[in-house]
């Protein structure tokens, strides 16, 4: 009983290792019987036992020998980057960010420079346009540049008898504008362009006359129900309607819209949704006699 329990004992950590793949005097092949020659991987005697190998071969000058490897160290190092690769991706990650914010920011204000939202209100523009409706405004369309402003930076710039220009054009008849109340600068107005600069405005029994011509306007709800001119448009002014002509605040009551005051020309609607399209921009043609 008592050499059984031996061999039981002895043979437990063989077993262990050999299940696990253990290194060591447990794991692998069993040792060899007493006499028998130590056999390599490839089935062939081994010259030197370890018995036999002189103990001073085995001293090897430890500047010259040859680093330890070890599994279970590698593994651990293979899994891990070091430390200063880890904050430089972190600092491009954090540039990245930054560059993407900074070009948000630009784009935004690019944007704002040549479009603007704008929130019609009142009934003055019915039925083209409705209380809180809301639409986009093309600001970049009358941009305007100062020659004389211009000249002092660039003396072979002439900015002649109208140093303000525009930069592509100015508001046709017919646009819808949006521009700054000239009696006060801090409301905005949505109206159509009438007359411009030079044009002699006439309203006869509710018909319009541009110039002494007669004018179409389809667009438009009801007639005027005032009489109006004949009036000259002054220079670098613009003479608006509302399309509601009978219950519209415009020239005809507080007189023309400066240059300077214009914001720019209704581009489109985009709320309510199911009204989206394009602003109702139309041109004003003459009637045939």
């Amino acid at each position: 009983m008592i050499a059984e329990r031996d061999a039981v004992e002895q043979s437990a950590p063989l077993e262990i290792a050999n299940r696990f793949g253990l290194p060591g005097p447990y794991g692998g092949d069993p040792p060899p019987a007493d006499g028998q020659a130590q056999m390599n991987p490839e089935g062939y005697p081994i010259a030197d036992s370890p018995s036999t190998i002189d103990s001073t071969s085995a001293t090897t000058d430890p500047a010259t020998a040859p680093a330890a490897t070890s599994p279970y160290t590698d593994a651990v190092t293979y899994g891990y980057e070091p430390l200063a690769a880890t904050r430089t991706k972190r600092r491009f990650a954090a540039r990245e960010v930054m560059e993407t914010i900074v070009l948000a920011l630009l784009i935004f204000v690019a944007v704002q420079g040549v479009v603007q939202n704008f929130r019609v209100e009142g009934t003055s523009m019915e039925p083209n346009l409705r209380n809180n409706e809301r639409l986009l405004v093309n600001k970049a369309l009358y941009m305007r540049v100062d020659l004389e402003a211009l000249n002092s930076f660039l003396p072979f710039i002439d900015p002649g008898d109208h140093p303000k220009r525009y930069l592509f054009r100015g508001p046709e008849r017919g646009e819808v504008i949006v521009f700054e109340f000239p009696k006060d600068p801090t409301r905005d107005f949505i109206k159509r362009v009438i007359g411009l600069p030079g044009d002699t405005i006439e309203i006869r029994r509710g018909v319009l006359f541009v110039n002494g011509k007669r004018t179409r306007e389809p667009f438009i709800r009801n007639r005027a129900t005032y009489d109006y001119g004949p009036e000259r448009v002054p220079d670098d002014q613009y003479f608006v309607l509302g399309d509601n002509r009978t219950n519209s605040s415009d020239s005809h009551v507080w007189g023309f819209v400066p240059a300077d005051n214009l914001i720019g020309k209704a581009w489109v609607t985009y709320w309510p949704f199911e009204q989206a399209g394009w602003a109702p921009n139309e041109s004003l043609s003459v009637v045939p006699r």
